[in-house]
């Protein structure tokens, strides 16, 4: 066996020798990384608060358009981490359960008690108290809190030891900080990373998207307002977009079959949970849907295909069509009723004759079976008579 081949960049690096270090000469430079050890040991699991990426002590911003629901995301993430799997409406999947704090700075304590209200029409009356055990719920609105100041900032930090996720609802009302530049928005991160970590809680900023991209559907990171520092310094980022006209107009809800959304199109947003996704994959935008109250629910749409007609043209099933085709993926919905068939578009012809055949079978099904004695075998019978 051969002998190893000696590292030939090794000498040319004198040896060093480490300068004393004082206790605050390494609390500024920051905590030590035991490289060997890394090597050599599997470190623990990551702790994510979703599987989309977000870590737990580290801070996250979720931005978008106003009225695009940022507050009722917010909570219901919230309460799913708060109450666990049976309190998760929207299907995020939270990895743990933990103390959840939310802080809100734009909406009256009367109105976050609305909403709450009507979140608890979706869930279940066992997990409830769960939720309001681990949930703390703070509205600050109409109040001064600024956390470039030191004695919110200690509060703060006070407030998140113990928790796993603290919101803030929303970030442009929480400092003082000039939101276009980017040197001060890398110090309010910095003082939310210190909450962060600090309490190991993980930190969600919620915030304004700019004209341009709420105008344009946009939902890249840069589509926050202010300067780009808040999204490339945080480590996990999610956007809500509402739905467009034009997207309305080429989508079907599945509670709704008939025809495409089109002027329902302000019940739906969209959330991506990936847009920045440093610590995990990044994840395709999902519909949400408000319900009675603003709550959000998952939905998934389908295209909507106009029918086409007139001559020379094909005829295009609708979707409702092809959908109640296949029974395997009508998705539990029942089938239209007769006078409903209209709404299949052309299918309607085929699902009629099916209709009209089993009404067929129905409404003879109690007859009693004919006498075949009854009946004559030939044209020509032994009686004459039976045929004048």
């Amino acid at each position: 066996m051969s002998a190893p081949t000696p590292n030939k960049f090794r000498s040319v690096i004198p040896a060093q020798t480490a300068p004393a270090q004082t206790p605050s000469d390494i609390d500024l430079l920051g905590e030590d990384i035991d490289i060997l050890d890394s090597f050599s040991r599997e470190p623990e699991p990551l702790d994510f608060i979703i599987p989309a990426g977000f870590l737990a002590g580290t801070v996250g911003i979720a931005f978008g358009a106003g009225a695009s629901s940022k507050s009722f995301f917010s909570l219901q993430l919230g309460m799913s981490v708060a109450g666990g799997g049976d309190a998760d409406i929207l299907l995020l999947e939270p990895q743990k359960t933990g103390q959840v704090l939310y802080i809100g700075r734009e909406d009256p304590p009367l109105v976050i008690r609305h909403r709450l209200h009507a979140m608890s029409k979706h869930l279940p009356i066992n997990v409830q108290a769960d939720i309001a055990a681990n949930f703390r719920i703070k509205s600050s609105y109409g109040r001064e809190f600024d956390v470039t100041k030191p004695v919110f900032r200690e509060t703060l930090i006070k407030a998140s030891e113990g928790k796993r996720l603290v919101i803030v609802d929303t970030l442009s009302r929480s400092h003082s900080f000039e939101e276009n530049s980017n040197e001060q928005m890398v110090q309010l991160l910095a003082i939310f990373e210190d909450v962060a970590r600090n309490s190991g809680a993980a930190i969600l900023l919620d915030h304004h998207m700019n004209k341009g991209s709420g105008r344009d559907g946009a939902t890249n990171q840069q589509s926050a307002r202010g300067a780009t520092a808040l999204t490339d310094n945080a480590r996990w980022g999610a956007s809500l977009t509402k739905m467009s006209p034009d997207q309305a107009a080429k989508l079907c809800d599945p509670d709704d079959p008939g025809h495409a959304i089109d002027d329902a199109f302000d019940r739906y947003v969209m959330i991506s949970l990936g847009v920045k996704p440093n610590y995990g994959p990044s994840t395709k935008g999902r519909w949400l849907r408000k319900e009675k109250g603003g709550v959000l629910v998952p939905v998934f749409l389908e295209p909507w295909d106009k029918p086409r007609g007139g001559d020379g043209e094909s005829q295009v099933p609708s979707r409702a069509a092809r959908k109640y085709k296949n029974k395997e993926q009508s998705g539990g919905f029942r089938p239209p009723r007769r006078g409903e068939a209209n709404i299949m578009g052309p299918g309607a012809k085929e699902f009629d004759a099916t209709v009209e055949a089993l009404e067929f079978e129905s409404r003879f099904a109690d007859v009693p079976p004919v006498d075949p004695s009854r009946i004559p075998s030939t044209a020509k019978d032994d009686d004459d008579d039976w045929f004048k």
